[in-house]
Order: structure tokens, then C-alpha cells, then sequence
């Protein structure tokens, strides 16, 4: 989007990330908006964009409020004629983005929307091919009919020039201005995997776990792993906060391929990130349904369900491998898909709880929260919305296979295991 911006005649450049609580609060009310792991990170990110874009000249303006209304003020206070935006999939986002555009006509300033979130582009296929919700099989096969990855744009490197550089034309008075700079204590994570925020430290993460790792060599043999760094490639924080472009990772893969072979891990790896693609997609077909559909497992929202949905969140089941994973979300912000998909499970198919609930706690806590792939990754589990086909998983064997030493949940379970 800079490239694009620059293109235009000289006029200062802006950049300006609105810290909107609305987009990701609660909608039944039971947790609270943004777990403190995940504004951590988020914080830190941003801390490092705004590094990054002082280097070349430019500015991050950090505004807390409500993301349509904090825009168009921003719009008017800076005199912007070209506003550029990555276009959004999920239904609050979108919302938010139709408000803007809609305020936009009427000022005479030009949005320029730019899909930056996923592999396919959809100007690249017929304009009906992602309009209505359809399953993962044949989204594939109509993505592979006329398969193909646009080139990632170059980053700006070099300093912008005096004219587009930004001066703001009055002060940011009245306005709740979120400061980067100031010293903020880091996130103190005694134990867990360590994931440093910002586009160096995922491009610098994307070169170590595929080259020096040689991580794509034995994915598909590893990518359920619980304990080890390497075991997955750990790309999702960055992917969720746009540190790191899908089609970057695209292209980092295909060079792999192309020094050391492909294999069934880079094909089982482009494989997912294609699922990740169909989430966003999914997202924007079914809007509001997605927070909505019901699931034939669903249960009812009383006393005894909001007991099982606490025990849950707090690491107080029965279930010591469902406790470890809680307390690794809890304490550090992540949690490994395959654990994500066995807690889900539990609090679903176990314990009897709306599949939402659980839903709106990953919202909370996860660094790499994005509305698209993990509401339908619980809808999916859930059976909820168009396909109604649940996907329960069998804790026990699940622990047989993933943990059946015991070592994730010792590693990880805050009382002796025998006591559960």
C-alpha cells in the first residue's frame, strides 16, 4: 500500500492504526475484550512498525476509539485526498469499512481497497466463485482451476522524499492517543515459546525456520508436536497483525522447493495456508451467521454451562491434557492447533457448552487472533453454518498420540498430575 501510495503526486504520507476495542469485544458478554499476552504483542508490533517507518521518514499515529468515526476525524484533521486500506473479510470489520467508504463519498476523498490477507485475489477468478458459503474441497479445486499467486510487492527501503513526509496540520488534541514510545514493561513469559512482534522479527523468524531449521524438510511428520519451537512454523502472530504477507511465505517455500526439492510437507504446508484462504472467504459470504449458526451439538447458555465454561478457561477440568493446554494459552498467548482443536472439542462435545464461548476466550487470549480463522475454526469443529457436520475428537486417543509420555502435561499442569 506505501508503494501505491508514493505513486501519487507528492503529498504527505500517514500511516494510522485505530485500536478499536468494539471490533473485538464480547458478544455474549462473558470475557473480557483483549487478554494482556495479546495486547502485549500487538503493542510490540506496533512499536516496531513505527520504527521501521521512522527510518524511511514516515509516521505511525495510534488512536484509540471507534475505527469508522477515528478515520474519517483523521481524514479531516490531516486534509487526506487518497486513503489506502487493506479490505477486511470478517463481518465487524467489514461493517466498519462500508461505514467509512459510505462518509468518503461525500468529502471527495479516494479510497483505494487492496487485498493484502490472502494467497488468491479474487479479481483473478469468476466473480461468483466466492459468494456463497462451500466447502473446503471445492474451494479447492475451484482455486486450483486457475491457480495462481500475484508477486509479492517489494517493501520501501530507501527514505521517502521531504514532500511526502508527514506534517500533521494540527494538534492530535481531543483524541486518545495510544504512545508507542514510552517505556512499556515487555511481556514476562516465565516458560513457553518467546515470539518477538514486528516484520524484521518475522521475516528474520520466516528465514530461520525454513533455512536454517530446514523446517519444511519434515512438517508434515512434526506439525502436531506439542513441546519443540520447530515442530510447526509458528507463522500465524505475524500472519494475524500483517508483519509477514502470506505470499512472502508463498514465494519463501517455492525458492525452498527450488534449492532442495519439494516434498509432501511444502505441498502439506501450501495445503494449509489454502485453508486459511478459505476461512477468510467463508467469513465474508456468511457475515453475520458466523457468529450466529448453531451447532447440532449446541447446548443451553444456564448456571451449570457458565460453571463448565469457567472451569474450562481456568484450567479446573478433570481433564489434566485440556488443563495443561488452558494453562499454556493462559500464560503465554498460544496454544498449537492440534491443541486448539482437542480443547474446543471438550468444552463442545464434553462439557456441553456453546461452541461461541469458547470462541470469544480464544478471542481474548490468542497473539494470533484473527476473526476468520478462528471463529471458523470452532464452526468447523462445532458443525455450525452450512455444512452442520460436527468434528468431535477423542481426548484420550488424542493424548495417546500427542502426549502419551505425560511431558506436555507435566510441563505445563500447575498441580501434580495425580491429583486430577
Amino acid at each position: 500500500m506505501l508503494t501505491a501510495a508514493l505513486k501519487q503526486e507528492p503529498s504527505p504520507v500517514s500511516f494510522l492504526f485505530v485500536w478499536d476495542e468494539r471490533l473485538g469485544s464480547s458478544r455474549s458478554g462473558q470475557v473480557r475484550p483483549m487478554g494482556d499476552g495479546r495486547k502485549a504483542f500487538l503493542l510490540e508490533s506496533l512499536r516496531q512498525l513505527q520504527i521501521d517507518l521512522e527510518k524511511i521518514g514516515a509516521d505511525l499515529i495510534c488512536v484509540r476509539g471507534e475505527t469508522s468515526q477515528t478515520v474519517l476525524e483523521m481524514c479531516r484533521r490531516l486534509e487526506v485526498r487518497d486513503l489506502f486500506y487493506s479490505s477486511a473479510f470478517a463481518f465487524n470489520e467489514r461493517v466498519a469499512e462500508f461505514e467509512i467508504l459510505r462518509s468518503l463519498e461525500e468529502t471527495g476523498c479516494r479510497a483505494h481497497s487492496f487485498q493484502t490477507q490472502t494467497l488468491a485475489n479474487e479479481l483473478d477468478f469468476p466473480v461468483d466463485d466466492f459468494s456463497t458459503p462451500i466447502s473446503f474441497s471445492k474451494f479447492r479445486s475451484r482455486i486450483e482451476r486457475g491457480w495462481r499467486v500475484r508477486e509479492p510487492v517489494p517493501a520501501v527501503s530507501t527514505p521517502i522524499n521531504q514532500a511526502q513526509r508527514s506534517r500533521l496540520t494540527e494538534p492530535l488534541d481531543g483524541l486518545d492517543v495510544v504512545r508507542l514510545t514510552e517505556d512499556r514493561p515487555a511481556q514476562e513469559l516465565k516458560r513457553g515459546f518467546q515470539f518477538a512482534g514486528g516484520e524484521r522479527n518475522a521475516l528474520h523468524h520466516l528465514r530461520d525456520w525454513i533455512w536454517n531449521r530446514d523446517g519444511l524438510k519434515s512438517y508434515r511428520q512434526t506439525r502436531n508436536g506439542l513441546l519443540r519451537f520447530g515442530d510447526s512454523s509458528k507463522f500465524a502472530p505475524y500472519l494475524a497483525l500483517g508483519s509477514l504477507s502470506p505470499r512472502i511465505i508463498y514465494q519463501a517455500v517455492r525458492d525452498y522447493e527450488a534449492e532442495r526439492g519439494s516434498n509432501s510437507s511444502t505441498l502439506w504446508f501450501l495445503y494449509e495456508l489454502l485453508w486459511r484462504d478459505h476461512f477468510r472467504f467463508q467469513a465474508r459470504s456468511r457475515g453475520a451467521r458466523l457468529f450466529l449458526d448453531r451447532s447440532p451439538a449446541t447446548r443451553r447458555q444456564d448456571e451449570e454451562a457458565e460453571r463448565a465454561f469457567r472451569s474450562w478457561c481456568e484450567a479446573r477440568t478433570k481433564n489434566a491434557l485440556v488443563n495443561a493446554a488452558m494453562v499454556e494459552l493462559d500464560e503465554t498467548g498460544w496454544l498449537s492447533n492440534r491443541m486448539r482443536q482437542i480443547v474446543a472439542s471438550f468444552l463442545i462435545f464434553d462439557l456441553g457448552v456453546d461452541w461461541r464461548w469458547g470462541a470469544e476466550w480464544f478471542q481474548s487470549q490468542l497473539i494470533d487472533y484473527d476473526p476468520c480463522s478462528n471463529w471458523g475454526n470452532w464452526s468447523y469443529i462445532a458443525g455450525a453454518g452450512p455444512m452442520n457436520k460436527p468434528h468431535p475428537f477423542d481426548v484420550k486417543q488424542q493424548e495417546a498420540m500427542y502426549d502419551p509420555d505425560r511431558a506436555y502435561q507435566t510441563r505445563w499442569s500447575r498441580q501434580p498430575l495425580e491429583t486430577l
